[in-house]
C-alpha cells in the first residue's frame, strides 16, 4: 500500500476567512454531494508512516478538541443531537424543492447510475431464483438497470431477448408503503419497456403471477 502524503495547503488558501461563519444552502451541498459521487478520495488505500503518526500525536498532546472535551460519558455529543421539528420541516420542504428540479434530478440518477455497489445487492433467494429460470431456457440478467431521466431502477431479472421480467418478492414487500411504491415502480417499467410478460414470485407464498394481462 502506498504511504499518504497529505496535499500542501496553498498560500492562497492561508489566512482566507471570507467563508468563515457562513453556511452552503441545501441545494449547494445537494449540488456538492452529486458532483463528489463516484471520485475517490485522495487518500484511498493509503497508509500513515510510523513517522508521520509520532508527529501527528506529539502534536496533539496537551491539545483539546471542542467535540471531545467532555470524556465521560458524553464523548462525541454532536452525535446525539436531535434536529427541532423546525429544522426537520425547513430540510424535507428543500429537499422536495431541489427534487422537483429536472436537472438536479438527472444529476441525481447519472450519479446513482455510476455506483458499483448496487449492482450486487441482492434479496435472500432472489439469485437463485434466477438461476433456476435460466436453466428452463431464459437468460434473466440479474439486477437489470433501467434508467431514465425520472427514474433509475434495478429490475430483479429481466430477459431483454424474450422481454420478459421478473421481480422477486420478499418478506419486506407485504408492508403496506412498500407496496403502493411496488406499484407506482411496477407501472413505471411497464410504460418504459413494454413487456410481454412482467412475472412477480411471492417468496412468502411461494407463487408466481403475471401482472399484465
Amino acid at each position: 500500500m502506498r504511504e499518504i502524503k497529505y496535499p500542501k495547503k496553498s498560500k492562497a488558501a492561508m489566512g482566507n476567512i471570507h467563508r468563515l461563519g457562513k453556511k452552503q444552502s441545501i441545494e449547494t451541498r445537494l449540488k456538492i454531494s452529486l458532483a463528489n459521487r463516484g471520485r475517490k478520495h485522495w487518500n484511498k488505500g493509503g497508509t500513515i508512516s510510523e513517522q508521520t503518526k509520532q508527529k501527528i500525536s506529539l502534536s496533539r498532546k496537551g491539545k483539546s478538541t471542542p467535540w471531545m472535551h467532555n470524556r465521560k460519558g458524553k464523548s462525541y455529543p454532536w452525535m446525539y443531537r436531535t434536529p427541532s421539528d423546525e429544522t426537520k420541516n425547513k430540510l424535507s420542504e428543500t429537499s422536495k424543492k431541489a427534487w422537483m428540479n429536472t436537472v438536479i434530478r438527472k444529476k441525481y440518477y447519472d450519479a446513482l447510475e455510476k455506483t458499483k455497489w448496487i449492482n450486487v445487492r441482492t434479496d435472500i433467494g432472489q439469485t437463485e431464483l434466477i438461476e433456476k429460470w435460466n436453466r428452463l431456457g431464459f437468460n434473466f440478467e440479474l439486477n437489470f438497470q433501467l434508467k431514465t431521466d425520472n427514474f433509475l431502477y434495478y429490475l430483479d431479472g429481466y430477459d431483454k431477448e424474450k422481454n420478459v421480467i421478473l421481480e422477486y418478492d420478499g418478506q419486506y414487500h407485504k408492508k403496506p408503503n412498500q407496496k403502493q411504491k411496488d406499484l407506482i415502480r411496477q407501472k413505471n417499467i411497464i410504460s418504459a419497456i413494454h413487456p410481454k410478460k412482467f412475472w412477480r414470485y411471492d417468496f412468502i407464498n411461494k407463487k408466481l403471477h403475471n401482472v399484465i394481462g
